[in-house]
């Protein structure tokens, strides 16, 4: 009998596993067929992954992706992706991009991946996370940050972390005659420094100083980006799960530790009357309601790559923002900013390492600007005049743009034609569309031999050959990145001081090609960044 039973039991556990099973199969797959409906072309996706299974089994990043997919489907104005079960509409034609990214923006104002404040309140209530009239307000209350004036005020904030960078490469090299390092290493602790300064008012030295408290909880999100990546996913993709399991993307003591930091020193500036010229003071003006437009300066040359502010950010608010409004946008800075500008400094380096000549041409471009200030500070204006480094900047963020792609999520119904069948696409509110820069930034049919790297595809000949909307580093229309200005500035400063002072050559690790590691969100080197960094004989 107990047999009989114990037989019974085990069958009925299998019957409700099979039929567990079989319910997560149907849900993982119940939005495959979207595609197929609207007869518009798509890969094949895999159940719940959908077509990133090669990121999740090491195996590409999401880089490698949308290259792929963009070269095999250019020709169509528009295809299929999923990102794990959610469709995207991956649009090719420049046109078409367009319409959507810039003249049609009201139809697609936000972002579509939204988490919920109540639940992440240091993502939810960033300004990437915020919608329609929100984003508005907190775009219109960041953007003089941004501004020329405000960039020129925090230039020398910079400009000690630059010098702090050298110091410490002057001591390795003064040891051994030179320094052998991935320099991605060195540019993590440069970036924590600078954000660290520029965004919360705290002064660091992370190459001298490994144990103060900002660099070891920065470098906590560093080591954890995956594990972070991954539970923003499922945040976005299972947030009743996450929320019930009691799981954060972001730790507890990194949230609890960035809000004490911002609050108490708003708290200290505010009784001692101090101003500093930082993004913690602009967003005390922002709660003051103190903070008015800027007329954007159109003369001013911020770099080929910088984007345009649009009317969004060039009006008054009167908005009352809240302790947690104003500790989300100082970590949307620290987390945007940090793994994107030392990654981009990273390829930055290698490319200037791997080819002389650019570093030639560099060299002298920078000796002639130290000529011109005399054994002065560089200034905001001289470091806009060096075309040929711009001319670099540039071709770096064509070759190693910082993003794959960029969505955004429609909000009122839109339709797109297909010109070879004449059928008609209707994109209803909550589809989702993206622009596959990494697909734009290599097409051959733009950039000629789009592998080599080639500053002179930017030279004042040349960029005005340039197609509009093939070049999106800093993504497209009203909803760019805010800090393109900031970030170009940023680049620049340290590549300037760096090779005033040293050479940067092979090492007997570098890897030449570089290769791309093969899993991520974000792509990287492989073997990282590895080279010999030399004082310079001038």
């Amino acid at each position: 009998m107990s047999c009989c039973f114990s037989l019974s039991c085990l069958q009925s556990v299998l019957l409700l596993v099979s039929l567990s099973l079989f319910a997560f199969y149907k849900w993982a797959t119940s939005t495959f067929d979207f595609f197929a409906k609207r007869n518009i072309p798509f890969d094949e996706p895999i159940p719940l992954l959908g077509n990133l299974g090669e990121i999740v089994f090491r195996k590409g990043t999401l880089f490698h992706i949308i290259r792929k997919l963009y070269t095999k489907y250019k020709k169509q104005r528009y295809f299929g992706r999923f990102n794990l079960r959610s469709p995207f509409f991956t649009i090719t034609d420049l046109e078409l991009i367009k319409r959507i990214g810039v003249k049609d923006f009201l139809n697609f104002p936000n972002h579509s991946i939204i988490i919920d404040p109540e639940d992440e309140p240091l993502f939810g209530r960033s300004l990437f996370m915020l919608k329609d009239q929100e984003w508005k307000d907190m775009r219109a209350t960041l953007s003089p940050a941004f501004t020329g004036n405000k960039l020129r005020q925090m230039l020398p904030l910079i400009s000690k972390c630059c010098h702090n960078g050298c110091d410490y490469l002057k001591e390795g090299a003064a040891r051994d005659g030179q320094v052998d390092m991935d320099i991605n290493e060195f540019f993590i602790k440069f970036t924590i420094d600078m954000i660290a300064t520029t965004a919360f008012g705290v002064e660091v030295n992370s190459l001298k100083d490994k144990d103060n408290e900002f660099y070891k909880i920065s470098k906590g999100v560093v080591q954890n980006s995956f594990l972070t990546t991954m539970r923003m996913l499922l945040a976005v993709v299972c947030p009743k799960l996450m929320r019930f399991l009691g799981i954060s993307v972001i730790d507890k003591k990194l949230t609890t530790y960035f809000r004490s930091l911002v609050l108490d020193t708003i708290k200290y500036r505010a009784e001692k009357g101090i101003i500093r010229p930082d993004m913690i003071n602009l967003l005390m003006q922002a709660q003051q309601g103190n903070v008015n437009p800027e007329e954007p300066e159109h003369d001013s040359n911020h770099g080929f790559a910088a984007v345009e502010e649009s009317h969004f950010g060039l009006r008054s608010v009167n908005c009352k923002w809240s302790d947690e409004d104003i500790v989300a946008q100082c970590f949307l800075f620290f987390a945007a900013g940090f793994g994107t500008t030392s990654l981009v400094l990273s390829f930055c380096a290698y490319e200037i390492m791997a080819n002389p000549d650019v570093q030639r041409k560099l060299n002298a471009e920078i000796d002639t600007t130290r000529k011109n200030l005399n054994g002065k500070p560089i200034i905001y204006e001289e470091l806009q005049k060096m075309k040929y480094l711009d001319m670099v900047i540039s071709e770096v963020l064509r070759k190693w743009a910082p993003l794959g792609a960029t969505e955004r999520i429609c909000t009122k119904s839109y339709q797109i034609e297909n010109e070879d069948t004449g059928e008609t696409v209707k994109i209803e509110a909550g589809d989702t569309i993206e622009f596959p820069i990494a697909g734009l930034h290599y097409d051959p049919e733009y950039w000629s031999d789009p592998e080599k790297f080639d500053p002179e595809r930017f030279n004042d000949e040349n960029r005005q050959k340039i197609k509009s909307f093939t070049y999106l580093p800093f993504g497209i229309g009203p909803r760019n990145c805010i800090g393109s200005r900031f970030a170009l500035m940023v680049m620049k400063t340290i590549v300037y001081h760096l090779l005033s002072e040293f050479t940067l050559e092979k090492s007997t690790k570098t890897e030449i090609p570089l290769v791309l590691a093969p899993a991520g969100f974000q792509h990287s080197s492989k073997g990282g960044f590895w080279m010999t960094v030399k004082p310079r004989e001038i």
